[in-house]
């Protein structure tokens, strides 16, 4: 809506009407604005882009590799009782059938007779290993290695063995080793692939698992565990040839179906991402990702009913899960019943305090409703988590200026200037707000450096002439109204400033044919018909 604001005239003659108005009122930035329309706040983040982490988020556990038997046995074989070699081959039989304390207790009792055979020190780090003793196991194997340094399966499972203690680094070391050794290793080369992935180096590992999938083509976890990473990379189209390739070699498999879901969702195609998200369901898959990012395609899809009905399942199951509340909330939102997306927003702040999105978006709701101090106070938490936020900045701007706060609304726009310079809609408002204070020179500099970034806006020139004009520099807003005429020969308001612009100089003639061109633009324009009506009932002095 345009509001009116009176200017000074000849004794005799009524008053002209420009586009412009009084800056007590938040209508003011509507008008300098060049009737834009009133800013808007705008929603800090959507429920659809949260960034959602493949169900299996860290890759399948390693292997262990059992290590190879001697062709020629022991040396050490003794007459008395069974030899060393037979009793060897026995443990060995008891590990491979996971009979790992007998397997212990086989070996540890074949160290005195065999100290210096290194296939014993790998077999009983191995099963020390599978019985969960890493440190036992980083011993017999590091002996092994001593013996040997060539024993790829030695340096693998040593790997392991530091994965299990923690100490990532040094598994990768011995994985590296183990393809030194032998750059054909499949379980080296996957297994260090995990070790990368552990340490979030994805580039690093996805070159490790295509080695790894290059020699065994039919690993359903290598395939899966190789698109892990594209995901983590934001190669969404490859990540999704590799969750392909794992579900075909294993499709009852609910990881691989979520992962592949879970990427389909990614790359829009939401109708197989729901079915292959159905099915891991059907498969036991972790149920509350599953859940949830059935919720956001139900969501994305336009069937909020069946968005909550999954996001509700997630709620129950895990009354802390803050993302889920907010996307619950974004529902409500768009559904709007702008109360209960409230309540939502406000239980994810509660539950995540530090979400600087969720803060801003509780802010928005709160604007929408019209309740400002809220707003405020919302958006202001915001702003504390994050001092450089364009758009908690823009709309704690806009809140304060609602809420006739217009100093701190100005002062908000110029922190958010510090951050963003070229940002052309805080220039715009710091105009409105300085001409309301009368301060033309600052409306003009706030107005000539928004046109500056964007030269061929016409509402930018328009407004600049309005403040031109308010200050006494006619010729020089007249020429701001033509070349906002010339960048839209459609904008009705820059002819009718033009009009009252030339009835100010006394240019009747020029001023009534700006009001007519204005009306013949926009026949509704009621600003220039006033302006027009008064030259068929009066004269001006």
């Amino acid at each position: 809506m345009i509001s009116v604001k009176v200017l000074g005239c000849k004794s005799g003659a009524s008053a002209p009407i420009r586009v412009i108005i009084d800056a007590s009122v938040w209508g003011s930035l509507v008008l300098l604005l060049a009737a834009v329309g009133s800013p808007t706040i705008v929603q800090a983040a959507d429920s659809d882009s949260k960034p959602t982490a493949p169900v299996s988020a860290q890759p399948t556990e390693p292997a262990n590799t059992a290590p190879a038997v001697s062709s020629n046995g022991s040396k050490n074989d003794s007459d008395a009782g069974e030899m060393p070699a037979s009793r060897f081959r026995k443990a060995i039989a008891l590990a491979k059938k996971g009979d790992w304390q007998p397997a212990e207790k086989a070996l540890e009792a074949l160290l005195p007779l065999m100290p210096k055979d290194a296939q014993v020190h790998a077999w009983l780090g191995y099963v020390y290993l599978q019985d969960n003793q890493p440190q036992s196991a980083i011993k017999e194997l590091s002996e092994a290695i001593g013996l040997v340094p060539a024993l790829v399966d030695a340096h693998n499972n040593l790997g392991n063995a530091y994965l299990q203690t923690g100490d990532v680094d040094k598994a990768i070391e011995q994985y590296l080793e183990a393809v030194n050794c032998n750059s054909r290793s499949f379980q080296a080369l996957y297994n260090l692939g995990n070790a990368y992935a552990k340490n979030e180096r994805w580039s690093d590992a996805v070159a490790q698992y295509t080695r790894a999938v290059a020699i065994d083509k039919t690993s359903a976890p290598a395939h899966n565990n190789l698109g892990v990473a594209y995901t983590h990379l934001d190669n969404i189209p490859k990540a999704l040839v590799e969750y392909s390739a794992a579900v075909d070699l294993a499709p009852k498999e609910p990881v691989y179906l979520s992962n592949f879901g879970l990427a389909l969702k990614d790359a829009r195609q939401d109708v197989p991402a729901m079915e292959k998200l159905k099915r891991s369901l059907d498969l036991g898959a972790n149920s509350d990702e599953v859940h949830e990012a059935l919720g956001d395609l139900y969501a994305r899809n336009g069937s909020p009913k069946s968005a909550l009905h999954e996001y509700q399942i997630v709620a129950d199951h895990d009354s802390k899960n803050a993302s889920v509340h907010r996307a619950m909330g974004s529902v409500y939102l768009r559904d709007k019943d702008l109360d209960r997306a409230i309540v939502e927003e406000n239980l994810a702040v509660n539950l995540q305090p530090e979400s600087v999105d969720a803060w801003l978006d509780l802010g928005w709701m709160y604007a929408q409703k019209g309740d400002y101090k809220q707003a405020i106070e919302k958006l202001t938490e915001g702003v504390k988590r994050d001092s450089h936020s364009l758009i908690g900045l823009s709309n704690l701007a806009i809140a304060y200026w609602h809420d006739n706060h217009h100093q701190q609304a100005a002062e908000t726009w110029l922190k958010l200037l510090d951050v963003n310079p070229a940002d052309v809609d805080a220039r715009r408002s710091l105009a409105a707000y300085y001409a309301g204070q009368a301060d033309f020179a600052k409306a003009e500099d706030q107005l000539t450096r928004a046109i500056k970034t964007k030269p061929a806006d016409a509402q930018l020139r328009n407004a600049l002439g309005i403040v031109m004009e308010q200050s006494g520099k006619l010729d020089l807003a007249i020429g701001q109204f033509n070349k906002a005429i010339e960048l839209d020969p459609n904008l009705a308001e820059a002819y009718n400033n033009l009009g009252v612009t030339f009835e100010k100089k006394q240019d009747f003639t020029q001023a009534v044919a700006n009001y007519k061109r204005a009306l013949t633009k926009d026949p509704h324009l009621e600003d220039a018909r006033q302006n027009l009506d008064r030259f068929t009932t009066e004269k001006p002095q």
